[in-house]
């Protein structure tokens, strides 16, 4: 006749949980890279959000682009990418190069 097995507990098997809730959880340090952050756009102020979200659950937030408008009080590390905006052509590979290279040297 076969037998059931039973589940066991993670105490049983001698795991340890791992950390589930916010105040749990060790800050990180994230890097943010995009041509802007905050103002006009949709994509701007998500990114914008994002940010301030991270910055205000205690991590250390790094954001690396063209201009950076966050409200006052945020705490974040602004390394600022000098890029044009247009022509298109020119402006999206300047800013991989030159966005490349400062995440390197960061």
């Amino acid at each position: 006749m076969p037998t059931l097995s039973t589940p066991h507990s993670h105490a049983d098997r001698g795991l340890r949980r791992q950390p589930t809730g916010p105040a749990e959880a060790p800050s990180a340090t994230v890097t943010i890279v995009a041509h802007d952050v905050g103002g006009v756009g949709g994509m701007e102020r998500v990114l914008a959000g994002l940010v301030t979200g991270l910055a205000d659950a205690g991590h250390r937030v790094v954001v690396i682009a063209r201009t950076c408008a966050l409200p006052s009080g945020v705490d974040v590390e602004f390394h600022r990418v000098p890029a044009p905006r247009r022509p298109f052509v020119l402006a999206y590979p300047w800013f991989m190069v030159a966005a490349s290279l400062a995440v390197r040297r960061r």
